[in-house]
This record gives C-alpha cells, sequence and structure tokens, in this order.
C-alpha cells in the first residue's frame, strides 16, 4: 500500500466520524490480509478453517511454513499470534505480536493484541516499548479493530474474537 495513502488512513482512524474511521480500518485490514496476493490470502483462509475446526496444530503449521516462505507477511505472524493467544500460549503470541509491530508499525490489530497478552502475562514492562504505556493501541489510534472478514471466507478472522 502507498506510504501516503497508509498515512491518509492512519490520520482517518483519528476522526470523529465513525463512518470514516471504520472505513479506514477495513482498508487497512485489507492492505494486512492481501499483502501476498492470493498465495498469502488462502494461507490464512487454511489456517482459520483449521482454527474455526480446533485443529489448531494444522493452523499453527500453515501459518509457521507461510512465515517461513514469506517473513516479512506481517498478518500471518498476527494471526498465528491469534492461535496462540486462543490455546493459551501468551509468551509465544507476545512473541508473534512484537514481530508484527515491527513489520508494520502501525499494524493496531497487533498493538491490541499484544497489550492483551502483556496484560495477561503481567509483563507490561517488559514488552514492546509502545505497550508498557498502559493503553491499547486502539486508544492510541482512536477507534476499535472491527472489520468484517466475510469477503475472505470466514467471519472469524476478525481479531477481536476469541478474546
Amino acid at each position: 500500500m502507498d506510504e501516503i495513502l497508509v498515512e491518509r488512513l492512519l490520520k482517518d482512524l483519528k476522526c470523529a466520524d465513525e463512518a470514516i474511521r471504520s472505513n479506514a480500518a477495513a482498508m487497512l485490514w485489507q492492505s494486512w490480509f492481501e499483502q501476498k496476493g492470493l498465495i498469502g490470502l488462502e494461507a490464512l483462509r487454511s489456517a482459520q478453517s483449521h482454527l474455526e475446526a480446533a485443529e489448531f496444530d494444522r493452523a499453527e503449521q500453515i501459518l509457521t511454513e507461510a512465515i517461513a516462505a514469506l517473513p516479512d507477511f506481517g498478518e500471518a505472524w498476527n494471526r498465528r499470534a491469534v492461535l496462540f493467544y486462543v490455546q493459551g500460549e501468551f509468551e509465544r503470541s507476545q512473541q508473534d505480536c512484537e514481530r508484527v509491530i515491527e513489520l508494520i508499525p502501525h499494524h493496531f490489530g497487533a498493538w491490541q493484541w499484544g497489550w492483551a497478552v502483556s496484560s495477561r502475562l503481567g509483563s507490561l514492562s517488559r514488552s514492546h516499548p509502545g505497550l508498557s504505556r498502559g493503553t491499547g493501541h486502539s486508544t492510541l489510534w482512536g477507534h476499535q479493530s472491527t472489520f468484517d472478514f466475510g469477503m475472505y471466507g470466514s467471519t472469524a478472522l476478525k481479531p477481536e474474537r476469541g478474546i
């Protein structure tokens, strides 16, 4: 995604108009999911299907293979962080959230997950410096991360699911 567009969308996340905020969030989520084209998107869809079927080992395998093949695919790291969180593997989830933030510093979903995980671990002071501020990234960006990922074949791809 063009850096100028990203900056505009990040600014729109702080807008008082809910429709503008929602549109900006949706466009950012879409860019993250589609970052690696159909190959990446299919990996996310497949992993999500396995997650929904409680086939956690297979979901993890798919995401880990995607990360190995596409190490800068932030959303694969983010989805694996969610998978680890759902399984109660909070330290592994936190590590993946921190990797997402390194790759995509404005990834508000990873900031939210990272903050939630750090809170569960009681480790805000040890986590990513931005997480030690004591607020979720949603507050920093002025919106909640809600986006209907139904267009990707599953409504369960919403980042807040499972919390």
